[in-house]
C-alpha cells in the first residue's frame, strides 16, 4: 500500500513531516488529523508493506496544486520500480484530499494492471482531470473506491469555487459517480450504508462532526472496510459496494393523520 498525504504535510518540515505522524506505525498521535495509518490498518511486517509518499504540500493553495502533478510523475517513476523489480507483489494506492491529484496523475505513466486497487479519501481533484486519469490504461484497470461525505461539502465547494485548474475543468469531483465498472463513490455518513456495511461486519461509526475535511481516515471503524478492500479483494467484490451505493437513501416520511372523534 502506497500511502499518500493532502495539503499541509510535508517531509521536508520537522514540525509536519508526514513521516513522523500518519505515516509512522509507532507514532503517538498528535491531533485526530494526524493519526496512523499504518497502526489503523494493524499491519504487520511479514504479511504486508505500506510506503509512505511524501510530497511538499505546504504553502498557497495553487502552487501546491500544481506540485501535485509533478509529484504524481515521481509516484509513477516508483511504481513502475516497484513493478519491474517486484512484478509478483499487488499495489494499492490510498490518497487523501490533494494526495488524490498525485495517485491520479500517477496513472498517465502506467499500465494497466501496475495498481489493483485505490482509495481516494475526499479528493480534492477536478472532474475533466480526473476522467482523464480514470480513461487510461491503467485507470481503467484499478478498482477505485472514492470516500464521500456532506461533512467535506463545504471544503469541496470552496474547491469548486477556487478554480485552481482553471473554469474550463469542472467542479471538484467529490461525490460525484462516473458511470464506470471499476469505480464505486460511497457516501459514508449515509445511514443505510452505514447500517450495510455493519450487516457486513464492517463497523463503521457516525459522524461526530458537523463539517470535517479528515472524518475519511479519522471515523471510528472506517480502516476495517479499506482494511477489507485492499487486502481482502475477494471477500468485497466492487460490485458489492457498488450495489451498496446505488441503494435509494432511506427518506422518513411523516403522513397526517385524522383523529376521528365518535363524540
Amino acid at each position: 500500500v502506497i500511502m499518500i498525504h493532502g495539503y499541509k504535510f510535508d517531509s521536508g518540515d520537522q514540525n509536519h513531516c508526514p513521516h513522523a505522524t500518519m505515516f509512522n506505525p509507532d507514532a503517538v498521535e498528535q491531533d485526530y488529523r494526524t493519526l496512523s495509518w499504518p497502526d489503523a490498518f494493524h499491519m504487520a511486517p511479514a504479511d504486508s508493506c505500506a510506503i509512505g509518499f511524501a510530497w511538499p504540500a505546504r504553502g498557497k493553495l495553487g502552487s501546491v496544486y500544481d506540485l501535485a502533478a509533478r509529484a504524481g510523475a515521481e509516484l509513477g517513476q516508483l511504481i513502475k520500480a516497484l513493478r519491474l523489480h517486484h512484478p509478483e507483489i499487488p499495489i494499492h494506492l490510498m490518497a487523501h484530499s490533494m494526495g488524490a491529484r498525485v495517485a491520479l496523475r500517477a496513472f498517465h505513466l502506467l499500465e494497466a494492471g501496475d495498481v489493483e486497487r485505490a482509495i481516494l479519501l475526499f479528493p480534492a481533484e477536478y472532474q475533466v482531470p480526473t476522467e482523464a486519469a480514470l480513461s487510461t490504461d491503467a485507470g481503467k484497470a484499478c478498482e477505485i473506491l472514492t470516500i464521500a461525505s456532506h461533512e467535506n461539502t463545504f471544503y469541496e465547494f470552496l474547491f469548486s469555487w477556487m478554480k485552481l485548474a482553471g473554469a474550463q475543468m469542472g467542479p471538484a469531483f467529490g461525490g460525484y459517480q462516473p458511470a464506470r465498472s471499476n469505480h464505486v463513490t460511497l457516501w459514508i455518513d449515509r445511514t443505510d450504508i452505514i447500517d450495510a456495511l455493519n450487516s457486513m461486519d464492517i463497523r463503521i461509526g457516525h459522524r461526530e462532526r458537523r463539517l470535517c475535511h479528515w472524518s475519511a481516515y479519522t471515523r471510528t471503524g472506517i480502516f476495517d472496510l479499506y482494511a477489507r478492500w485492499l487486502f481482502h479483494p475477494r471477500q468485497l467484490p466492487i460490485a458489492t459496494l457498488q450495489h451498496i451505493a446505488t441503494m435509494p437513501p432511506v427518506v422518513s416520511r411523516t403522513f397526517p393523520i385524522a383523529l376521528h372523534n365518535p363524540a
